[in-house]
């Protein structure tokens, strides 16, 4: 998006079989993930293509599992909170999981706020990378600067003086742990706050 936009009021639509294949995606969804780097997916070639192959994580595609079968078995709607940043902003959504009886489940996704935030070249999709790796949060957005202590990708990228580096690393995206425990309520309650 570049600059960050006040508000947002569309609404991203992606909707998955009973086998966990892609669907359909609503011109929000795909309009989303052009502005987000995803230029390859405005064809939306994404369709019929299996939803873990776009999911590198195996704690964020376990998520996933547990909230869909949960769903789908007991037939309920799911709220998760989740942030989807860009280099000028930061953005908070909520996703609803809602099952159909056919098996299917369709992602709803919908901007809560935004933030505006200086500049951060690390988030840039565009950019050349070194070969090495970083970890972010696929929720929260942070960053792990040891075994056990996340931040913020600005106090991160301070922390680990990824500023001195000749090239950004690239970045892998995982789930931390304050996010799984918060989304594993969410299995247990139906929603959690945002």
């Amino acid at each position: 998006m570049g600059d960050c936009q006040k508000s947002d009021d569309r609404v991203f639509v992606l909707k998955v079989d009973h086998q966990d294949r892609i669907t359909a995606v609503n011109e929000n969804w795909l309009a989303f993930a052009v502005e987000n780097g995803g230029d390859n997916l405005a064809d939306g070639s994404v369709l019929g293509g299996s939803l873990w192959s776009h999911i590198s994580s195996d704690s964020t595609r376990h998520i996933y599992r547990t909230l869909f079968t949960k769903a789908r078995q007991e037939g309920r709607c799911f709220t998760v909170p989740f942030r989807c940043d860009s280099p000028d902003c930061r953005r908070f959504l909520k996703m609803e999981i809602v099952p159909s009886a056919d098996g299917a489940v369709t992602m709803e996704s919908m901007v809560i706020k935004t933030e505006e935030r200086e500049h951060v070249s690390l988030l840039e999709p565009d950019i050349d990378r070194s070969d090495d790796f970083i970890s972010m949060c696929s929720y929260c957005k942070k960053i792990p600067v040891d075994d056990t202590t996340w931040h913020e990708v600005e106090e991160a990228i301070r922390i680990l003086d990824l500023l001195s580096l000749e090239k950004p690393p690239r970045i892998t995206h995982t789930i931390c742990p304050a996010c799984y425990d918060d989304i594993s309520k969410v299995e247990e309650f139906g929603s959690l706050a945002t």
